[in-house]
């Protein structure tokens, strides 16, 4: 605090004007930090940070911030004040919202509550942690960081650079920010453009790779029919850009093949395009219920005459369904009477060889009888 260099004179002639001060506290299990920003009437902004040499809890780190601020205000002069910190506990305690019943916090308010009478008047806003941006960093930086024994402060210098070291020693340099995960498709396509790496020796990246190029960072593959280049897509974005195509504003649910020439002309790309665009128009729901039904069986029917009811039973299971019933159903076991077309259905939460045999004793021989066959897949 010695080392504020300020016009104090000048100070003491800003009435009217308040004062803006910005506190916060951080710790960590080793370390603690106090970090202040204090702004000016006319403007300046001054960023400190103590780091809090002894053991804390972070509300005391809180306190600890707030006091250190109101004591560099009083030495500059300050009349009018504006305090805030993301500290709710803090605030309300000296709004006198929440009352001060830990003994721990109590010294530090009223060290706090002291300080305020070296003011006229002072006013305290609780802000959002994204806000008290400057504040938190500067606590943070001085948890942080470690000063010598028989040392009182420590220089850190913070400067900007604007190039890359590459682009400074006259060497080019490509600016690329890699976000592409590592289960990507795109992943090793990338890294062996910018670094070339194969992928671990593969001759099949290498391969690849030559149909691609990155421009302003974008993987973009190299068209075979024509000069034109694609953007990638990974998962998410081509999940978007199918639902677009098929049921957007000018989306008219097309089929697969469809989907997949207009997003190609629209200049998007990734490798199982074609196999997504047909099983994202088959799982439309809008399409199933609006869409033409196919009247004419896949193979030929093959009748089966049975002369008596419930002598000849066609059984199937359904399932796995997801999502769940309410009762965590999960399947169904279907049995239809060849003659009357009667069904008998139960639900279950797992199947297995002992519910179905449970099932044909239950619900069609005590109830129908003794039958003569049952025919199934499975």
């Amino acid at each position: 605090m010695e080392n504020i260099e300020m016009d104090t004179a000048q100070v003491g002639q800003m009435y009217h004007e308040p004062w803006l001060l910005y506190f916060d506290g951080s710790t960590t299990s080793d370390s603690a930090g106090a970090g202040i920003v204090i702004e000016s009437p006319t403007g300046q902004k001054h960023q400190y940070a103590f780091k809090l040499d002894f053991n804390c809890t972070n509300n005391q780190a809180e306190y600890e911030a707030l006091i250190i601020g109101l004591e560099v205000l009083e030495e500059l002069g300050a009349i009018r004040v504006k305090v805030f910190g993301d500290s709710l506990l803090v605030i309300n305690q000296m709004l006198q919202v929440f009352r001060c019943s830990n003994l721990s916090l109590a010294t530090y308010y009223a060290a706090a509550q002291q300080l305020l009478s070296c003011f006229h008047d002072v006013e305290f806003h609780h802000l959002p942690r994204e806000l008290n941006r400057e504040a938190n960093e500067m606590a943070q930086i001085a948890s942080g960081v470690s000063i010598l024994a028989g040392q009182t402060n420590k220089i850190i210098t913070i400067e900007r650079k604007s190039l890359p070291s590459l682009a400074e020693r006259g060497m080019p340099a490509d600016v690329f920010e890699l976000d592409v995960p590592l289960g990507d498709w795109r992943f090793y396509i990338i890294q062996h453009l910018l670094m070339k790496i194969d992928g671990g020796g593969s001759r099949k990246i290498r391969m690849l790779s030559s149909k691609f190029t990155i421009k302003n960072g974008e993987l973009l593959r190299k068209s075979p029919d024509d000069d034109l280049l694609l953007r990638c897509l990974g998962s998410e974005d081509a999940q978007l850009v199918m639902a677009e195509v098929h049921e957007g504003i000018c989306g008219a649910h097309q089929a697969g093949i469809k989907m997949r020439w207009l997003i190609r002309r629209h200049g998007y790309y990734w490798p199982t395009i074609l196999k997504d665009c047909i099983e994202y128009a088959r799982g439309c729901a809008p399409c199933q219920l609006h869409g033409s039904i196919q009247r004419v069986p896949a193979f030929p029917m093959n009748p089966i005459v049975k002369p008596w009811p419930f002598r000849g039973w066609a059984m199937d299971i359904i399932g796995q369904i997801s999502p769940p019933s309410s009762k965590q159903h999960r399947w169904i076991l279907v049995a239809t009477d060849y003659f009357t077309k009667w069904v008998e259905a139960v639900p279950f939460t797992s199947i297995s060889s002992a519910e179905v045999i449970k099932f044909i004793e239950q619900n069609i021989i005590h109830r129908f009888g003794i039958l003569e066959t049952i025919r199934t897949y499975r």
